[in-house]
């Protein structure tokens, strides 16, 4: 039996995703199937087509851009599924990742603006953010989907 692994790695910001094979070699792959939920309860599509000279195995891969699937300028935060489909529609393997580079990249720069002269609440919101952040690692580590994107959708609104 096949042993078929993906990586897959948000670019910081948030323009384009790289997918790699990290197992056996995937036969026939001939699109990247992307779907994605939002915590504001909205989803999104795209297929790419895997061109001649595209290679998914390690280390070359593919990156894949927001645009080319029609996602618009960024990849919003969210959870995608990535599936590795062969010619006949057939899914040969899938990764399920967290997004959190537009909310995060925030969150650090609140969190570089912290000092004592705050006041206090201006403290607390930022301390708030970086706990819904290290919850956001706890969830995706446990395949939490349900709490990733319920504490996504708690941090967003704080930022």
């Amino acid at each position: 039996m096949a042993n078929y692994v993906i990586e897959v790695e948000e670019n910081i910001n948030a323009e384009s995703f790289f997918v790699q094979s990290t197992g056996d070699v995937i036969p026939d792959a001939t699109t990247i199937v992307v779907s994605a939920s939002y915590p504001d309860e909205t989803t999104m599509a795209g297929m790419y087509t895997i061109q001649q000279g595209d290679d998914l195995q390690q280390p070359a891969g593919i990156t894949i851009k927001a645009s080319d699937l029609g996602f618009g300028s960024i990849f919003k935060d969210g959870i995608y599924s990535i599936k590795i489909k062969d010619s006949q529609d057939t899914e040969l393997v899938e990764a399920v990742e967290g997004f959190i580079a537009v909310v995060s990249v925030e969150v650090m720069k609140n969190s570089l603006n912290y000092r004592q002269g705050l006041d206090t609440s201006q403290r607390w919101l930022i301390q708030e953010q970086n706990r819904l952040l290290s919850n956001l690692s706890y969830a995706a580590e446990l395949g939490l989907l349900d709490s990733f994107i319920e504490n996504l959708g708690m941090l967003q609104n704080l930022v």
